[in-house]
């Protein structure tokens, strides 16, 4: 390897600069309004829209981590582990969607003290906050890999390197900046995988096709390699992820309309199924014919793009994926600061705080958490989606039937609402720490427990008054 990579260095840093670019010519238009702070100023359509969202869930799980734990746990675990992440789409599209954008809202908290009252909205405010910090890992841990493989520099290095980029981008931009480098970086970075996917497809069929060669090279790719139930934890929280996501609803609320993110979850669900189902699958079997043995599956991803792509192609490749990675970490980032600022702050300490100041304030704790988990993420890791995985198994425990509940059943209310939150989150501690259930399924039992307590809660104590409950 050359000591110094000034073409990969040179692309990493044009492309960052770039971003950083972005920031800066919309930091103004960011700051003008409290709507074009938080969601954009809701100007995104139908084609707009659908890549945006994408990138925000197409996370380093859908890019990286699904290579990873098809070259780990083998095909069959990553086909159901793609089928599921692709029903998030219509899932969220059928579920919440429609009800949460017309409402008008920024954030999902909006929701909760809409429609349960201040309690209920405390909870979600602390809770999104602890679990949308603890997500922003793993995607850090993302980057760093890219950087530190494509740059050949230390991993705690890259960590830096990627952490405070992200915290620059979004104290600079909000929003409006990452909306616009999302739909972008959806684009080619769905392009890309795809092209590769092909091209090794043609590349193995004169030696008997990708299939054979695959589990020929690697005979456990072809089998389960994890739990039936992790398998199922894993798939069921990547399928349910979209209708709670903190980043993802607030990138429902900036679409034009109803109508326009109804088309853009429909266009969604194609690109999944093309990008992380077919792509992923097939980039996994192709990493284990080219290296059967590597000791970091997070690398699988680029091994191919190492065999596949020249110099030149492998550093913009890599430069997309690591923007993608980046902004998706922003967007958990702004979650987390707008939990932290417009739920908890504007709630409950200063409701009468100005829109300068609300803002403000955001920008200070995005940077706070920025460099928080960005020091976390130095640390020894697993791998991305089982961390990813866990983080948003926890959040769907405690939120999942607060907000379907809350939506369509007139009865929910305040206690059921809390309740529910917090019995998930207690039962999915317990389980998930105490080393009795395997890897990755306390979600499949914390979920029920919160349905319970939700609607049990809400039996036990009269139904909310007309002005708070909208649904």
């Amino acid at each position: 390897m050359e000591s110094i990579r000034m073409l990969e260095i040179g692309t990493i840093a044009l492309y960052l600069g770039a971003c950083v670019a972005v920031g800066l010519v919309y930091a103004k238009k960011a700051r003008e309004s409290e709507e074009n702070f938080w969601v954009a100023g809701r100007f995104m359509g139908t084609i707009t829209g659908a890549f945006a969202i994408f990138a925000d869930v197409a996370t380093a799980s859908s890019v990286i981590g699904i290579v990873g734990l098809t070259y780990k746990f083998g095909v069959p675990f990553a086909a159901m582990v793609a089928a599921a992440f692709t029903l998030q789409f219509p899932l969220a599209l059928y579920l919440v969607a429609k009800p949460l954008r017309d409402r008008k809202l920024f954030t999902l908290g909006d929701f909760f003290k809409d429609r349960f009252g201040k309690g209920p909205h405390g909870i979600y405010s602390i809770l999104t906050f602890i679990f949308m910090s603890a997500y922003v890992i793993p995607q850090i841990k993302a980057c760093a890999l890219l950087a530190s493989w494509l740059v050949d520099i230390p991993y705690e290095t890259a960590v830096l390197i990627a952490g405070f980029t992200s915290i620059a981008y979004i104290m600079l931009g909000t929003m409006y900046a990452i909306s616009i480098t999302n739909i972008a970086e959806g684009l080619f970075d769905g392009l890309g995988t795809f092209v590769i996917a092909v091209a090794a497809i043609f590349y193995f069929m004169p030696s008997g096709g990708l299939i054979a060669t695959g589990i020929q090279s690697k005979p456990a790719i072809a089998q389960l390699g994890m739990p039936l139930s992790s398998t199922m934890g894993i798939a069921l929280t990547w399928a349910l992820w979209g209708c709670v996501a903190p980043m993802t609803v607030m990138r429902f609320m900036s679409t034009q309309s109803s109508k326009s993110l109804r088309r853009s979850l429909g266009t969604g669900t194609a690109m999944a199924a093309i990008i992380v189902g077919f792509t992923a699958v097939v980039l996994g079997l192709t990493a284990s014919i080219l290296d059967p043995s590597l000791k970091n599956a997070d690398m699988a991803l680029m091994r191919v793009i190492d065999e596949f792509l020249p110099r030149a192609g492998k550093a913009i490749f890599a430069a997309v994926l690591f923007g993608t990675t980046m902004t998706t970490t922003d967007c958990l980032i702004f979650a987390a600061t707008a939990a932290a600022t417009n739920d908890i702050y504007k709630g409950f300490i200063n409701p009468k705080a100005s829109e300068k100041h609300i803002m403000r304030l955001g920008t200070i704790l995005a940077g706070i958490i920025g460099a928080t988990v960005t020091i976390v993420a130095l640390y020894p890791l697993p791998l991305i989606s089982i961390m990813t995985a866990m983080t948003a198994g926890g959040l769907i425990s405690c939120f999942l039937f607060p907000v379907l509940l809350g939506i369509y059943w007139k009865k929910a209310n305040g206690r059921g609402a809390l309740l529910g939150m917090i019995g998930g989150f207690i039962s999915f501690v317990v389980l998930d720490r105490s080393g009795l259930l395997p890897a990755v399924t306390a979600m499949l039992f914390a979920v029920p427990i919160s349905a319970l307590l939700t609607y049990a809660g809400s039996l036990s104590s009269k139904a909310v008054e007309p002005e708070v409950q909208r649904a």
